[in-house]
């Protein structure tokens, strides 16, 4: 009798961990000591994971964002872990558009950045505004009506949730191209 053998390949190689490790730790560091910005709304504040989600979706793979933006959720007290799925949103979207994106920014880099910014823009404002104004509106019920959390999250959050998930991470493609450089796929590939 013959055996077929089939080498395994993990979901995510070891860089994608490393990354993953690293950008996760920092977001939840961060989350856990309260190092937060300053919000337009009395009171609020948001944190920095935004940031580290779509950064470790650009290097490592939409599957390292979502392990950050859990990460990223954990400590959050009152929140948590059972809104972690609200975070899975930026990785998907970023990862799903990044590749051409990038390829766009290596021909032609002031092209490619415009079209990146523009981009995280959709994505932050019309999915993660969209679910976030439902969960704060729904289900914790810090709003009267979802449009009224639609407008604090997203009119007056603008400069705040704007510098997180489109400016930073435009910044870092413009300086770190080589670093951001997508080196992952969706799944993995047969050996």
């Amino acid at each position: 009798m013959t055996q077929v053998s089939s080498k395994r390949t993990p979901l995510m190689s070891t860089r994608q961990v490393a990354l993953t490790a690293v950008i996760g730790g920092i977001a939840f560091l961060c989350e856990a000591i309260g190092l937060w910005a300053p919000t337009p709304w009395p009171g609020g504040t948001i944190n920095i994971g935004g940031f580290a989600i779509t950064l470790a979706a650009m290097v490592a793979g939409p599957w390292a964002g979502c392990i950050v933006g859990f990460l990223d959720m954990v400590p959050m007290a009152g929140f948590g872990p059972i809104a972690a799925w609200l975070y899975f949103e930026t990785p998907l979207y970023t990862a799903a558009t990044y590749k051409p994106i990038y390829r766009l920014v290596q021909k032609n880099k002031a092209l490619g950045l415009i079209v990146f910014f523009i981009n995280q823009s959709v994505g932050w404002f019309v999915a993660n505004i969209s679910l976030f104004s439902f969960w704060f509106s729904s289900v914790i019920e810090s709003f009267p009506s979802y449009w009224s959390a639609f407008y604090y999250t997203s009119i007056t959050g603008f400069p705040i949730f704007g510098w997180i998930y489109v400016v930073l991470p435009t910044i870092v493609l413009a300086t770190a191209t080589d670093f951001v450089e997508p080196r992952w796929n969706w799944f993995p590939r047969k050996v």
